[in-house]
């Protein structure tokens, strides 16, 4: 099997479904992007990619070792990179809309996008999610791996 072929892609896509459905339950319920319990889909996905490379490769091979690396380098900039520039346009909005206030003519808009990175503890959720998701469809499809 090859990361192209159709079990391994179905898998994937069917974890990004998985977890933007549980997004949308746990919104309907109440919940906002920034709570803690909402899981990142980034870290889902690339964690079932990682899962699922290790099933069919194994713990040795390049292939789940590149995974590793790319799923790292994923949560980092998820957590880190991302949640600072939020964090930085949270505070130009703020900046502009005081400026707003000094000058009512001043054409600047607030409308700025905040939101955009994930806590530490929404990575580690999407990463469980991720797995759970993969050990649900390994239960439920007759897929097989070569390492099981």
């Amino acid at each position: 099997m090859s990361l192209t072929t159709g079990p391994f892609l179905m898998w994937v896509f069917l974890t990004l479904i998985g977890t933007e459905i549980l997004k949308m339950i746990l919104r309907f319920s109440g919940a906002t992007e920034d709570d803690w319990f909402m899981p990142s889909t980034c870290s889902a996905v690339m964690t079932a990619v990682t899962y699922l490379s290790y099933c069919d490769y194994g713990f040795d091979r390049i292939e789940f070792t590149l995974t590793v690396a790319f799923a790292a380098f994923l949560c980092y900039d998820a957590v880190r990179l991302r949640r600072v520039s939020s964090e930085h346009a949270a505070m130009i909005n703020r900046l502009a809309r005081k400026l707003k206030q000094l000058d009512p003519e001043c054409d600047l808009s607030t409308d700025g996008v905040e939101a955009e990175g994930n806590s530490p503890v929404q990575i580690l959720m999407g990463i469980l999610v991720g797995i759970l998701l993969c050990l649900l469809l390994a239960n439920v499809t007759t897929f097989q791996f070569t390492s099981f």
